[in-house]
């Protein structure tokens, strides 16, 4: 039981203080507000005589004893040229009410803006009031009244000085005075914007404004941009002028792009200056011998570019249409300019790899020879005649370690084609250097196999035809023919055809005889036996012409001793026997 009493009076102590209410202080209370007197102090609602008061905060009052449900009189209409309008809509005049106050155009109020109802049934402070002068002056233009803040008007005589806003320079006076018929002076202040002059300049780039052109006023504000090719590390590209009349940061620095080392080209060179590279520099790209850039420049010159790249990264091919040397018309396959030191001579290129490599088409008469010569080493060699798809004549070169001139000739037909081109295949690498064709009259001083020709009182019973002749002058001592018959045509044999006829007093031997053999390094195209087959033919012909030889002679001696025994020299013709 004593336990619920103390549990009643916690909470009626509860009910009746007020944690948030500030300490009684009565000397605060009266500076905020002459007029106030604080009610009688309290700590609980029994403190309180009467049965409508209790215990209340009271703001600076403190726990005070008051009627909650008192109301101040109504002050509506009591301000003269102006208006009073309460805040609250319900219970406009219980405790803790406010009423606001307004003057008219014209006027200005003397005393507090708002008055509230207080715990004693009174309005707060004194009755507020509405008097004649100049209202609060506001900005004019780029200009606005200094140390006008919670001022409501101004009597007559009074004074406002103005500024101009940031960016602005004053220009005249900078004071107003309210007048006796309560109106401002004029004021005669003029505020010029400030000019920063023309921006800081850009070197490789340039700018935009965000104002006319030319205007470089307070507030402008400047973007730069740098060239094509160019960049810039600044953490900013803008200015812009400020209030001082300064523009706010320097111009960014535009550096040229750099590239990185061109790339070098296989089968050509690269001519450069320096190890570094950077926007608009250029290199030049030239193809060696027999090489082009795009099938028709030797070089190029390449540039580095805005996105830091070189405009032109060439390749160097094999032109087929270039001249090798002298007298090539151009060469395909892997075959590349390399250049190297000969034995002797001075240095240049030459040709490595595989391929084909080919002379122009020569006309070529009946009997006229053409001659291909050539320094090769490393690989086999085959050299052909042709015209147009047609192999005429093909030879087999065998190029050793070291560097070999090889000759291959080739005499025309008597019907045979008016065009000629001569080339060389090799299906390994080899090298090969100093390509040389010769013509008619010079391939006539050049180490070639001869025609034997011996004339006999004899009727040739064929036409013979020599259609393809090989030589080499350090490895052949032989000459390859195709002999043509009305009748035959035999490759690599011999053909002799004679006929004699006997008189009683005096004989003549007439014979044409056409040796020719074939030699071990050729091969007939046109046949598709092997080597083997030539040999065998080789010793055939052999054979044929030591027997017709043998024939020759024995027929010349029996004719020799019939005729001595029918004929006996005078002893005066016969010589006399040595000592």
């Amino acid at each position: 039981m004593k336990s619920m009493w103390i549990m009643l009076l916690v909470i009626g102590w509860l009910y009746t203080s007020d944690c948030n209410c500030p300490k009684r202080d009565e000397s605060a209370a009266k500076r905020e507000d002459p007029t106030r007197k604080c009610r009688k102090s309290c700590k609980k609602t029994t403190d309180c005589k009467g049965s409508s008061k209790k215990c209340l905060c009271d703001d600076l009052c403190g726990l005070s004893c008051y009627n909650p449900d008192s109301q101040c009189s109504n002050i509506t209409g009591t301000l003269g040229n102006g208006t009073i309008f309460y805040q609250k809509k319900q219970d406009p005049l219980k405790y803790g009410s406010k009423a606001l106050h307004q003057c008219n155009e014209g006027w200005f109020l003397q005393g507090d803006e708002a008055r509230i109802c207080r715990s004693d049934k009174k309005w707060s402070s004194n009755p507020s009031q509405c008097v004649r002068g100049c209202s609060v002056p506001g900005r004019i233009d780029v200009s606005y009244p200094v140390s006008t803040y919670n001022k409501r008007g101004y009597l007559p005589g009074e004074t406002v000085v103005y500024k101009c806003r940031s960016g602005f320079t004053r220009n005249g006076n900078d004071t107003i005075t309210c007048l006796p018929s309560y109106t401002w002076t004029t004021l005669k202040m003029q505020c010029n914007i400030v000019n920063c002059g023309a921006p800081p300049p850009i070197l490789n780039g340039l700018y935009h404004s965000n104002k006319a052109v030319g205007v470089t006023t307070f507030g402008t504000i400047i973007t730069y941009k740098c060239n094509i090719g160019f960049y810039t590390m600044s953490p900013s590209t803008t200015t812009y002028c400020s209030a001082s009349g300064d523009w706010f940061r320097s111009a960014p620095d535009c550096q040229r792009v750099a590239c990185p080392p061109p790339l070098d080209v296989s089968n050509g060179e690269l001519e450069s200056s320096g190890n570094s590279f950077v926007f608009e520099d250029s290199v030049t790209y030239r193809c060696n011998k027999g090489y082009l850039i795009d099938k028709s420049k030797s070089k190029v010159i390449s540039t580095c570019i805005e996105n830091s790249t070189w405009s032109v990264q060439p390749s160097c091919e094999a032109d087929l249409n270039a001249d090798f040397d002298t007298d090539m018309e151009g060469y395909s396959g892997s075959y590349s300019r390399v250049y190297y030191s000969p034995p002797s001579g001075l240095p240049g290129f030459g040709l490595q790899g595989s391929g084909v490599v080919r002379s122009v088409p020569y006309p070529l008469s009946s009997g006229e020879r053409l001659c291909l010569q050539v320094d090769a080493k490393d690989g086999p060699l085959t050299a052909q005649a042709r015209s147009g798809a047609k192999i005429l004549d093909l030879r087999k070169i065998r190029a050793g370690s070291e560097w070999k001139s090889h000759l291959f000739w080739f005499l025309s037909p008597i019907s045979g084609p008016s065009q000629v081109e001569l080339q060389f295949t090799s299906s390994q690498s080899s090298w090969i250097d100093n390509v040389k064709v010769l013509e008619n009259k010079d391939c006539n001083n050049e180490i070639v196999p001869r025609l034997l020709t011996t004339t006999m009182t004899s009727t040739i019973s064929s036409t013979t035809t020599t259609t393809g002749l090989s030589s080499e002058p350090a490895e052949s001592t032989s000459v390859r023919a195709a002999t043509t018959s009305t009748s035959t045509q035999v490759q690599g044999t011999t053909t002799s055809t004679a006929t004699s006829t006997t008189t009683t007093s005096t004989t003549t031997t007439t014979s044409t005889i056409i040796t020719t053999t074939t030699n071990a390094e050729t091969t007939n195209p046109a046949s598709s036996s092997p080597n083997v087959v030539a040999y065998v033919l080789v010793g055939v012909a052999i054979l044929v012409v030591l027997l017709a030889a043998v024939a020759l002679w024995y027929w010349r001696e029996r004719l020799s001793r019939s005729c001595r025994k029918t004929e006996k020299p005078e002893p005066a013709e016969l010589e006399p026997m040595k000592a």
